[in-house]
């Protein structure tokens, strides 16, 4: 068994690495974000199983929900940077893209609740993130151009997608269980 001392899993990371307080906000701000979308998403799938009147509408935000979640915890635990190489046999860059398979994958099969949605916040979170992952994959050149500035566009970019993604499902949730609650009532 591996000897890690408890501290190690009990503790702030900031203060274990005696690093000052502030250390990461915008990526706490950011996994706090997508726990946002992801608690979003499954309030609104409790609701909509339920009801039992839109089921594909009460899978989407399932598995919504779930692709938040695993979004949140990849970024709160660095799961494709450092956890799954160890193990699995694959790059970094081939777990991110399968990330990007599932997204495009779920936007194919839900098109039609997408497209009859308020669907603005997610293109401007799919432009950030496309900003963010394009500076990642050209990060020495664009090193070259701001210096140290990189992270700022590469991390801003990264958090204003999650900011839009939660957005896109704030107020589509709250839209489509106002369309519920009418529904009822009538």
């Amino acid at each position: 068994m591996v000897d890690i001392p408890v501290g190690d899993f009990t503790r702030d990371p900031a203060y274990l690495g005696e690093m000052a307080p502030w250390s990461g906000f915008l990526s706490n701000l950011g996994v706090l974000s997508w726990c946002g979308g992801a608690m979003v998403c499954f309030m609104a799938w409790g609701v909509l199983s339920r009801q039992k009147t839109q089921p594909k509408l009460g899978l989407f935000y399932l598995l919504a929900g779930l692709y938040t979640s695993l979004l949140m915890l990849d970024d709160l635990f660095l799961l494709h940077e450092e956890i799954f190489p160890i193990f699995l046999p694959f790059d970094e860059k081939i777990i991110f893209g399968g990330y990007g398979l599932l997204l495009i994958s779920g936007l194919y099969y839900f098109r039609d609740l997408v497209l009859e949605s308020k669907y603005r916040f997610l293109i401007i979170a799919m432009g950030f993130f496309a900003m963010s992952v394009g500076i990642d994959l050209i990060q020495d050149e664009v090193e070259l151009l701001l210096g140290e500035w990189r992270i700022l566009f590469e991390d801003g970019f990264k958090f204003l997608g999650i900011v839009c993604w939660l957005a896109y499902f704030w107020e589509n949730t709250q839209s489509d269980l106002n369309k519920l609650l009418n529904s009822a009532v009538e």
